[in-house]
């Protein structure tokens, strides 16, 4: 099992190069998440709502950390949550999800670094060791409209070499580039897909949460 007094999901599990496995998802647990010392050691809402979270084992099913990813603050309800983990070349975690909290953590070499709308997917990057490499936000539109760039279900994320490639639900406000397969919304609801280069992030972290 793994859990605390609350209750758990997990939505997507890998395993690196080196063995290390690693499971990903939602929690309300205030406690039997994370380990001393990681990233986010505690519950943001202090389990009134759901934080995502992210544990590595090793091949001898030894948990190395884990760690809480969250924010406290929204405008609606404070719920996020890991829906896929990806492994890069260099065995850094590529984690995406969902999130509705405007402090979830964001570095400045975030392709967004600000949450927009009321529901935005995030992408975030960890090294091997549990450290956060980059992480931020992908979501357009205004506070009272909102975008739900969900990402429903596991395995909503995939790695090829340098890039990671993600997918999502949109209400037609997800940021499209030019020359697109697709630039126009075809309905109310229309999945989306994102390639983003991971070399190209500044890789500078923030600081680790109480």
């Amino acid at each position: 099992y793994y859990g605390g007094s609350g209750f758990e999901y997990v939505y997507d599990t890998k395993v690196d190069n080196a063995g290390d496995i690693y499971i990903g998802g939602q929690t309300n647990s205030p406690n039997n998440i994370a380990t001393a010392g990681s990233f986010q050691p505690a519950h943001s809402t202090g389990s009134i709502l759901t934080d995502g979270y992210l544990v590595k084992f090793n091949p001898s099913g030894v948990r190395q950390w884990a760690t809480y990813l969250g924010g406290a603050i929204s405008p609606t309800v404070a719920n996020d949550y890991i829906a896929g983990i990806g492994i890069d070349v260099n065995n850094n975690v590529v984690v995406s999800g969902d999130t509705y909290s405007t402090d979830f953590p964001v570095t400045s070499c975030a392709y967004q670094t600000s949450f927009l709308g009321s529901e935005d997917q995030f992408i975030t990057v960890f090294a091997s060791n549990g450290n956060i490499i980059c992480s931020g936000y992908i979501g357009v539109g205004i506070a009272t409209s909102p975008n739900n760039e969900t990402t429903y279900g596991g395995g909503c994320i995939a790695v090829d070499g340098n890039f990671v490639y993600l997918t999502a639900q949109t209400y037609c406000s997800y940021p499209v580039t030019p020359g697109c397969y697709q630039s126009v919304c075809g309905g109310s609801l229309d999945a989306a897909v994102a390639r983003l280069c991971i070399p190209c992030l500044l890789y500078t972290s923030p600081s680790p949460r109480d």
